[in-house]
């Protein structure tokens, strides 16, 4: 019995202990733990994060900058960033967690970035043809077109995309577009095109010509297609849309005589070269004589009666002969053979005149084809009794 009072005194100290507040603190609670999450974002992204911690806590925080969480509780406290659009992308934040002891004052940030891409396809193609262009990129993206259209791609995984090209046919031509590749950043959108064009074809043209000639040549085909050939030698035509081209030389004139060719026709075909060939031959006189005159050597005939007259003349291609008339031309008096001169072509004419009848003469120069010209009129008197 003697230890009964102090047991007693123990335990009344114990009480009076616990009710002034100085028994052990609980471990789950305290007045001075802190955690400040600081949040950044793209201008635009409204952030979505949930924080939760002991004791049932949780904040959900959708705005940009510090965010002061009066914890209260010590322990872990994690927090989870959602994924959230805004424009063409999607933008996410880290997850993370921070345990916070007794009087702990701690900081942490999280920052929303872009996780995907954008990209503008714009597809061209000439009316009534059908494009087949595929793109492909990360994770075994495949998309496939098949129109000339735009199309704006969102949500595509950042990496490199490349776009093959096949050759369509419309009609008998072949059309091509060109393949590529492009590398698409996070957050970022990029445009690319293509365009479908015809596979042109090349047409070789030898054209063939005398020395001192230059051809003319016509070449004309779709579209409206035309050129004009005006060298000599190999000509090469590139860029021509495949279908059948008309090869139309005409006829060209050099140094008083003309030149002809045959023409032709050629079928283009897409990447593929076609052949054709122009000849000019010839060389048909069309020039008539030039400088014709008569000129008699007085205007009198001599004591004899005869008058003595010259005629000369020029011509590209020689003088074959000389026809006299007289009369003004009415009356065919005389042929002459031409003679080579220094000067041309000439000959000599000596007719009789009668006394008291004046003659005129004209002279006209052939040079064998039917090409002729005429001098002018001259006169001649037989003064003498």
């Amino acid at each position: 019995m003697p230890r009964i009072p102090g047991l007693l005194a123990l335990t009344t100290l114990s009480l009076v202990l616990a009710a002034c507040g100085q028994t052990t603190p609980d471990p789950h609670t305290t007045q001075s733990a802190h955690l400040t999450l600081t949040v950044s974002a793209p201008q635009g992204v409204n952030p979505n994060i949930t924080v939760s911690g002991p004791v049932g806590f949780s904040k959900t925080i959708t705005t940009t900058g510090s965010a002061w969480l009066d914890t209260q509780a010590f322990g872990t406290y994690s927090w989870a960033s959602m994924t959230v659009k805004a424009g063409d992308f999607t933008y996410a934040g880290s997850n993370g967690s921070v345990v916070l002891a007794a009087n702990d004052v701690r900081t942490a940030t999280v920052s929303y970035l872009p996780i995907d891409s954008a990209l503008n396809f714009t597809l061209h193609a000439p009316a009534g043809v059908t494009p087949h262009v595929t793109l492909r990129g990360p994770d075994n993206f495949t998309k496939t077109f098949t129109t000339a259209e735009t199309v704006n791609l969102i949500g595509l995984k950042p990496g490199t995309y490349t776009w093959t090209a096949e050759q369509v046919t419309a009609g008998e031509v072949t059309y091509a577009a060109t393949d590529g590749s492009i590398e698409l950043p996070a957050g970022e959108a990029q445009q690319v095109s293509d365009t479908y064009a015809a596979i042109v074809g090349t047409l070789d043209l030898s054209v063939s010509v005398p020395d001192g000639v230059t051809p003319n040549v016509a070449v004309t085909g779709p579209d409206t297609f035309s050129t004009t050939v005006t060298t000599a030698g190999a000509v090469k035509v590139t860029g021509l849309k495949p279908g059948t081209y008309t090869i139309a030389p005409s006829s060209v004139i050099a140094k008083g005589f003309r030149y002809d060719a045959q023409g032709a026709t050629a079928a283009v075909v897409s990447g593929h070269t076609a052949t054709a060939s122009v000849s000019y031959t010839g060389g048909v006189d069309i020039e008539a004589p030039t400088n014709v005159t008569f000129t008699p050597a007085s205007s009198s005939a001599d004591s004899s009666g005869f008058a003595h007259l010259t005629v000369t003349a020029q011509d590209n291609a020689g003088v074959k002969e000389f026809i006299v008339y007289a009369n003004t031309g009415d009356v065919r008096m005389a042929t002459l053979a031409a003679t080579k001169s220094a000067d041309g072509y000439s000959a000599s004419y000596s007719p009789w005149i009668p006394h008291g009848f004046p003659q005129s003469f004209t002279v006209v120069a052939s040079d064998g084809v039917n090409v002729s010209a005429r001098s002018t009129e001259v006169f001649v008197t037989n003064p003498n009794p």
